[in-house]
């Protein structure tokens, strides 16, 4: 995700995150559609959804920010997020209307969403569903990593 890295933050950890710089014609490159009212957008893992914003260049650092700037001339409002090490389509809305008729939509189930994960291992059956709890990956050095965790935890989600 961008080759610039002039944004930072502290995590509240005492550690500096460098939150890459999207270029206008990055986010270009990630549209996978747009209408009068909605933007979609195909972003990568790496990327913020949410801007930092006490971060220098916090606009330029997410979807959100970088969405504003392309779609000038509308107020945006992310209405799909996607945590920072996710890949997947996050949407915009082009508007406050169009972000309430999303949430509308959203309220009375007709916007479904497909997730999709990573497995490390070998499944004996393809259509395995596995319902494990969800918790903080130890062994991550990214704070928001998730693995499923051991069966007799609550996961931490």
């Amino acid at each position: 995700v961008g080759a610039d890295a002039d944004s930072y933050h502290d995590g509240g950890r005492g550690e500096i995150f460098r939150w890459p710089v999207i270029s206008p014609d990055e986010f270009q490159a990630w549209i996978v559609g747009e209408s009068d009212t909605m933007l979609a957008v195909a972003k990568p893992p790496g990327a913020l959804c949410a801007a930092v914003f006490d971060a220098p260049d916090a606009l330029a650092t997410s979807v959100a920010g970088a969405a504003g700037m392309h779609c000038k001339g509308h107020d945006t409002c992310l209405v799909s997020q996607l945590d920072q090490e996710s890949s997947g389509v996050a949407l915009v809305a082009k508007g406050s209307d169009a972000a309430s008729l999303h949430e509308r939509a959203v309220e009375m189930g007709h916007v479904t969403t497909l997730h999709f994960a990573l497995l490390a291992g070998t499944l004996r059956d393809a259509d395995a569903t596995v319902d494990r709890p969800l918790g903080r990956d130890e062994a991550s050095p990214a704070w928001s990593k998730v693995s499923v965790v051991a069966p007799d935890t609550h996961g931490c989600l």
